[in-house]
Order: C-alpha cells, then structure tokens, then sequence
C-alpha cells in the first residue's frame, strides 16, 4: 500500500475536507468508513494492507457523517442502509470511464491485455478533448485505465451521465477493450490509487500490480454540462419504426445493410449494443475500417459514427439518404462539389484580360440542356444551419458578405475558408487590409480553437504556440493562398494573379476581402459603372472556372439595422450575385432597433447570441430574411453554432496517441 499515492489521490478526488467514504469487500463481508480527514482515513486504511480499497467518486451528503462508520473502517451488517446510496449524493463532481481490457473472469490482465486498454484510453482522451472536453485525470487502475473527469452535475441528471458513457462505449468498445457503461450511478465508487489490485493468482504472465495516478492536469477544470449532453445525444436518437414504406415492422438494421450491398469489415456486440465496422466510409472510401460503423442501441436507435474530421457530422439519417434519396423530402437535388484538383475532367480557363462584357447568343431549350455544368455542385460551408438553407454555396456563382465594422466579417470569412479546405477544397483569398503575415496569424489564431490556445500571463489575452502554429502551417500548405499585397491592389493585376492562382493550383473558391480596398478606377471613370463592370467580370470569372466567389461589401454609414439594401454602391453588386449574407453583432443597439423596427419580441431567443447571419437573398432556393445565430469564443475568435461547438480542424492527425502529456 502506497500511502503517498493515496493521499494524493484522494486529496484530488475530494478537496478541501470533503466527506467521502472508503470501502473494502471481503468475501460476503463489507467493510466502510466516512472520512473528511484523508490522514485519518490512511491510518484507518494502514489496518489491511493487504486489501483492495474503494473510495466514493461524488459529493455525499453531510449527514452520512454522522453514521457509525464515522473516522473507522467498520464491518457492516447492513450495506444497503448504512454505506453510501444513490440517494445520499448531492452533486455529481467526477465522471469515471473505466477501460478493462477483456479476458476470462478472475484474473489478471496480461501485459498485453493492457497495452491495448491504454491504448483505447489515449484514443478516447484526445476525442474527449476535442470535443471540448477539459483536461482529464489518468489512473492505472492495476488491471486496466481510468479517466475521470471533473464536472457539476445534479443526481438528477444521472441518466445522461448513461447515455454518455453508452455512447462512448458504442463508439469505443471492441472484442479487445470494454468501456464499462454501468458506472453512472452517483453512488458510484472507484478504486483507490496505491493500493494493490489482487484479482486472481500473482503470475508472471499475469502479475498483481499497485493502481498509479498517471497523469493529473496543471489545473482541475469541470467540463460543462452541455459537453456531455452532446456526447450522450448520439444514443438518444429516434427509433426508426416502419423499415419501408407500410411496412410498420421493427426496423431491421440487417436487412438494409443486405438490401444495399454495405461492406461490413466485423460485427461486434458490446453492451447489448451491436456495432457494425464498415470496411469504407459511405461518404469518404478513403476512410478505411476502423474507422465508420453503423451502431444499433438496445432500445433499437440507430447511429452512425465516422472519426475523421470531414464526416463528423454526418448521422444515421445522412445514412440513409445516401442509399435511399428518397427517404426523406429534400428542397434540393444538388450534388456536394468535387474539389477541382480531384476532378479528372477539370479545364480551368485562363483569360487574363476577362474580356467577358459581350452578350450571349440566344439558346434553344435543348441547346441549354447540352450545357456543360449542369448540376449544381455545391460547397458546404461548414455552418450547418446555413447549409441546410443554402444547399451550400454553388461552383459558377458569387455570394457577397456584408457588415458593419467590428462585427467580424473577416472572421466569418476566414472560419469558412477553414471549414471548406478541412473539407478538400481549395481556397485563395484577397484581404485588402491585412498584410500575409497578419492574415496568416489571424488564420492560426482561428484555426487553433480552444483546446490549442494558451491564456496570456499578461491580460486576459490568448495565443498559441509556434509547435500549433507550424502544424497549421503544414496542413493548410497547397490548400490556401493568401494574396501577396505587395503587387498592389489594382483590379485588372489581381485578375491576372487570380486567374493563374486558380489554373495552376485548381482553386475552387476565391475569397475577395473586400471591395473597398481595391482599386477598379481602370475600369470606368464612372464609380458605379466600375462597379457594374467589376461585379461583371467577378460572375463571367466564377463561371468560366468553374468556381466560387465569396465577395466582401462594406454597407453605407447609415443607422439601424443593414439590409441587402444598404451595401454600398450600385445596385449591380447585390442584383448580380446569387446570394447575399449579413453579419450583424447582437449590441445593445441592435436589440432596441429590430425590436423597435422589425417588432421583435424582447424574448426572442435570437437576441440571445452574439451575432447573428441573415440570408437576405438564395436566387435558388429563394430564402430570404432568415437568421442564423452564432456564438462568440474569445480563445479564438470563432463564430459558433453553439456556445460549446468544439470543431477541431485537420490539423491534429487522426491517429495521434501521444497526445496524453505523460
């Protein structure tokens, strides 16, 4: 028994004089005792040496103190009544997930056996992390791994720390390593660091080993509760009923595995959860088996998992639209956008002068059909909600992007551009007001998140560091082009230095970032008739490659709320573009006006978030007046679906172990 390392232990599990309770079984007999004292507790404990303690993971109410075990181990005749229950819990503080590597029953684990345990352990730590989660205590529990996270959360709750644990064991577990998915319960108790684990006969093969902090964070932070729910919303799904259409039987999983031909590489049942590792991403074939699988629940829910960060929001249903498109109603019959560098048949167009002023001729409706680029083929944006209006934003066209000043319109910009090059697309971008070296920071800066950024000892600022920096740096390479602006800002030279971007890297979306600062004045003596020419050649630019333009417009110095309106200059600008998109930050100011002009409610939940995306025009779609409301994150700048989105680019390889500092 290591005394230090149960202290330390036990100091962290439960800080400040709280009461716990220790815990030891022998045969029939249980042994308990409540402590606030670790000291105490370890003198009391100093009596076995030879036994396997147990400690209680949450906070117990402070009655227990007074039950008879006080200070002292005690042999217990009635366990039910006088150790720790479910009902004596006042707050759930640590979320224990317990990696056993699986084997027959009564032994110890191999070297081997555990190996793989931690191994699964590391796995689930970094996809916890990325998910937002904050940093976790590491145990060697002797047998096998711990992690415990520190979080707040009513009794009451107990049932999402469940789904939780069941989702991860759904993601997790395999023939090899189990995640246990019964210990939610509040009462639940664990294994105390330093003491010996004796589980079966002490071999060589299979040795008794002491359980071991192996890692503990510089600073214990809880995880918010919403982290947990969005881990534990993938075993809440709905229960797909009919299978086909009228046929109100249980769905049945196999039968439309069957029915579509799916390459299953292993079934594995874990759990009453069945799982079904697919030997190929049905939306990416070049994520290979492991990595995909199709999980049934035992309440019959169905879901769908894919480790890789280009399908890690695709579900069960984007499944089952694959294979059967006529699931659902869907608005749109749009394919997603093959990336032009993967694109056999992709002719970029060079035609550095853009002389594209002169009409076309008139077409027959069969000369329109024999068009090349007849479907849509469409980029996600990377905004859910907004990909869900849109469709995405289509190759052939322009969108523009307003704002005020301050409201993050080059954020918005560039977390698109993250999100659309994580996704294989290439991206070059023109930003007028920002040197390389400032635009290329501020990319970093967004493309860390904040897992990656470290807190200033100065201020309340955030930075990240070079180590992060390069590793963004590789990964972006080939995938973004940033304008040099020491050529200068003259439209007809960008043009050129666009157009040659484009034909020789196979760019599908140029950002332009923004009008104002750049010089058209060769194009007419006339400011809006440059303005016409320019939005001209910016559709005739889009369409002859092949590609997207995202288009930054300033709105007029004006008071209220902007609209497709008020953006500054001809009228052409926003007539010509297929879609138009406002940013506005949700001030003060903002809420007394919309509530004022456009007779919003002061409970409208929209007002609640910090900025919000207007669709002001969709040519295809015709959605219009539309807000979608985005979350401001201070580590990194980013504009969130949610205040607690965790997207994690590729940056971070998806097969790193040696994350876990220890």
């Amino acid at each position: 028994m290591n005394q230090l390392e149960i202290k330390k232990f036990l100091d962290i599990l439960h800080p400040g004089g709280e009461l716990f309770e220790i815990r030891w079984m022998r045969g029939n007999n249980v042994y308990s005792g409540y402590f606030t004292d670790v000291d105490k507790a370890i003198n009391e404990m100093g009596k076995y040496p030879r036994a396997t303690f147990y400690v209680t993971l949450n906070k117990i109410n402070s009655a227990c103190y007074g039950r008879e075990q006080r200070d002292v181990i005690l042999a217990i005749n009635d366990k039910q009544k006088k150790t720790t229950g479910d009902n004596d819990i006042v707050e759930i503080n640590n979320i224990l997930i317990d990696f056993d590597p699986k084997r027959i029953s009564g032994v110890s684990s191999s070297d081997e056996e555990k190996q793989k345990a931690e191994k699964k352990m590391r796995t689930v730590y970094r996809y916890l992390r990325n998910n937002g989660f904050e940093d976790m205590i590491v145990v060697d529990s002797g047998n096998g791994y711990h992690l415990i996270i520190r979080v707040c959360i009513a009794p009451k709750d107990c049932t999402v720390v469940k789904d939780f644990l069941l989702a991860l064991s759904a993601m997790f577990s395999d023939n090899e390593v189990d995640i246990d998915t019964a210990v939610f319960n509040p009462s639940r108790i664990t294994k105390v660091a330093g003491v010996i684990t004796s589980k079966g006969a002490n071999t060589p093969d299979r040795p008794h080993r002491e359980s071991k902090i192996i890692y503990i964070p510089p600073e214990i932070k809880k995880t918010d509760f919403p982290y947990i729910q969005k881990i534990a919303s993938f075993v809440q799904q709905e229960v797909e009923s009919p299978s086909y259409r009228n046929n109100y039987q249980r769905f049945n999983i196999r039968d439309f595995i069957q029915k579509h031909g799916i390459p299953i590489q292993s079934e594995q049942n874990t759990g009453g959860i069945t799982k079904f590792i697919l030997k190929e991403c049905p939306f990416n074939n070049s994520h290979k088996a492991p990595d995909s699988a199709i999980f049934q629940m035992p309440s019959g829910a169905i879901g769908f998992k894919c480790f890789h960060n280009s399908c890690s929001d695709k579900t069960w249903k984007d499944v089952r639209a694959f294979y059967e498109p006529d699931w659902i109603d869907r608005k749109r019959q749009a394919q997603t956008a093959t990336p032009n560098y993967k694109a056999t048949n992709y002719q970029p167009v060079s035609m550095p002068n853009l002389d594209v002023d002169t009409p076309p001729d008139f077409y027959t409706l069969p000369q329109i059909a024999a068009l090349p680029n007849q479907e849509r083929k469409l980029i996600p944006t990377g905004y859910k909600e907004l990909d869900k209006k849109l469709g995405g934003l289509a190759k052939g066209e322009v969108s523009v992007l307003s704002a005020r000043s301050g409201a993050g319109k080059s954020t918005l910009l560039t977390q698109i551009c993250l999100n659309m090059i994580d996704t294989g697309y290439r991206v070059a971008l023109f930003t007028g007001e920002l040197t390389a070296q400032r635009a290329r920071n501020w990319t970093c800066r967004i493309a860390a998140g904040k897992q990656y950024s470290v807190k200033s000892k100065y201020g309340d600022g955030y930075y990240i560091t070079d180590e992060t920096r390069q590793k963004i740096d590789a990964w972006a390479d080939n995938k973004l082009f940033i304008y040099n602006n020491n050529n200068g800002n003259n439209f007809k030279r960008l043009c050129e230095k666009l157009n040659k971007c484009v034909v020789e890297n196979k760019v599908d979306v140029v950002a332009i970032d923004n009008l104002a600062s750049l010089d058209i004045s060769d194009l007419s003596m006339s400011e809006f008739e440059a303005q016409k020419i320019f939005i001209n050649k910016i559709v005739a630019f889009a369409q002859a490659n092949d590609i997207h333009v995202l288009l930054v417009l300033h709105p007029r110095k004006e008071v209220g709320v902007i609209n497709k309106y008020s953006i500054s200059g001809s009228a052409d600008l926003s007539n010509r573009v297929d879609v138009c998109l406002l940013l506005h930050r949700v001030t003060e100011e903002f809420k007394r006006t919309v509530q004022a002009e456009y007779r919003w409610k002061s409970d409208n939940p929209l007002l609640n978030a910090d900025s919000l995306i207007e669709i002001t025009k969709d040519r295809e779609n015709g959605t219009v007046d539309y807000f979608i409301p985005l979350y401001y994150e201070p580590e990194s700048h980013r504009l969130n679906e949610t205040r607690y989105e965790s997207k994690v680019y590729g940056w971070k390889k998806s097969d790193i172990y040696d994350e876990l500092p220890m």
